[in-house]
């Protein structure tokens, strides 16, 4: 098994129709996913192109009942292999790798380390 993270998600299905209700989740996913970014993107779009655009969307939500997940980290596989993984993880600079690094390191080490 390789390294990587599942989740399930289970719950009720929720369309969403009404077009405003849909606008404000749209306009809060740019303003979530766009946060990080050096220059994120306004999310100001031309209603006309806009109605457009939002024709070929579907929206929903889910009423969360139960959530469920799961990690693999580089269990089966070499401490040499891990070792390498975790140093090319950590020199991407990326903060979501960097703990990623943390957690397979700790995962591994030996008591006292």
């Amino acid at each position: 098994m390789r390294t990587g993270r599942a989740g399930h998600v289970y719950g009720e299905f929720q369309p969403v129709e009404d077009a405003g209700q849909l606008k404000r989740i749209m306009e809060q996913t740019i303003a979530y996913y766009g946060a990080g970014m050096d220059l994120p993107w306004d999310g100001q779009i031309p209603d006309h192109v806009y109605g457009r655009l939002i024709q070929g969307v579907v929206g929903f939500k889910i009423r969360i009942s139960r959530m469920e997940g799961q990690w693999k980290l580089h269990q089966d596989h070499s401490t040499q292999r891990r070792s390498r993984l975790i140093g090319h993880l950590r020199q991407t600079g990326d903060r979501d790798a960097i703990r990623i690094a943390d957690t397979i390191a700790a995962a591994h080490a030996k008591p006292g380390e």
